[in-house]
C-alpha cells in the first residue's frame, strides 16, 4: 500500500501500482488489472494484493515445466478494496541458459468477465519472481 502526502492523497503515474502480465498475474496482459480511465486505460492505484505460486519441474538437457496459480488485483485505494481477487493458473515451459532461464507461460483465468479473453501467453527471460 502507498499513500501519498499533503492534500492531494493520489499518487502521481508513476508511483501507482499495476498488476497483470508475466511476472505478476500471469492470465492478464501486462497491466491491465485494476482501475481503467475513461479511455479504458489502467491507471494502476493505491493499493494491490498479489499472490503466486510455482512447481518447478527439471527434464532433461537444460529444459524444465512449470505450473503455477497467480491471484490478485490493484484498487485506487484502501476504501476501494473489495473481494474481487482475479485468479489464474497455467503452465509453462523452461529452458535454462548461463544468464537465466527463456520462459514460455501461459496462464487461463478462473473467473473471467464476460467480454474478457480465455487467457494470455507470455514469452520472457529470467525467473517470474
Amino acid at each position: 500500500m502507498a499513500h501519498g502526502l499533503g492534500v492531494d492523497k493520489e499518487l502521481p503515474l508513476i508511483e501507482r501500482f499495476f498488476l497483470g502480465g508475466r511476472s505478476t498475474v500471469r492470465g492478464y496482459s501486462h497491466d491491465s488489472l485494476g482501475p481503467k480511465g475513461a479511455d479504458n486505460n489502467p491507471t494502476g492505484g493505491n493499493i494491490f494484493v498479489l499472490m503466486n505460486w510455482e512447481l518447478r519441474f527439471s527434464l532433461v538437457k537444460g529444459f524444465g515445466l512449470v505450473t503455477f496459480v497467480d491471484s490478485g488485483n490493484v484498487w485506487k485505494t484502501k476504501d476501494d478494496v473489495r473481494d474481487d481477487l482475479k485468479y489464474t493458473v497455467g503452465a509453462g515451459i523452461r529452458y535454462n541458459t548461463p544468464v537465466g532461464p527463456i520462459r514460455i507461460d501461459y496462464g487461463h483465468k478462473m473467473n473471467k468477465e464476460e467480454d474478457e479473453s480465455y487467457g494470455e501467453a507470455h514469452f520472457s527471460f529470467g525467473h517470474a519472481f
